[in-house]
């Protein structure tokens, strides 16, 4: 009993540290879909502002900015959140 690893348990990610890396990914797979700010935000129909700020981590992504960030990055939603989670800086976060 004394010898057991203690198991990890997921925490609430929250803070600028955590939006801002999770912004940084969006706008790298943004960056390689080939599309600037504004053509994201025509094509997903998300106002350029929103896009900036969250690239910034000066919000939080939604979770339903999610699919139509994905179309306008020819991905599917799971692809964009696993990039997202892969990030070795969000997963510091989390692990914070």
């Amino acid at each position: 009993m004394g010898d057991e690893e203690p198991q990890w348990t997921p925490k609430r990610v929250t803070g600028a540290d955590a939006d801002a890396d999770a912004g940084t990914v969006l706008r790298r797979v943004r960056e390689r879909a080939g599309l600037t700010v504004y053509q994201a935000a025509e094509a997903s129909r998300i106002s350029k502002a929103v896009l900036s700020r969250t690239e910034r981590g000066e919000r939080p992504a939604r979770v339903t900015e999610l699919l139509p960030l994905a179309a306008a990055y020819q991905m599917t939603a799971a692809e964009l959140a696993a990039a997202v989670a892969a990030d070795p800086a969000v997963q510091a976060a989390a692990m914070e």
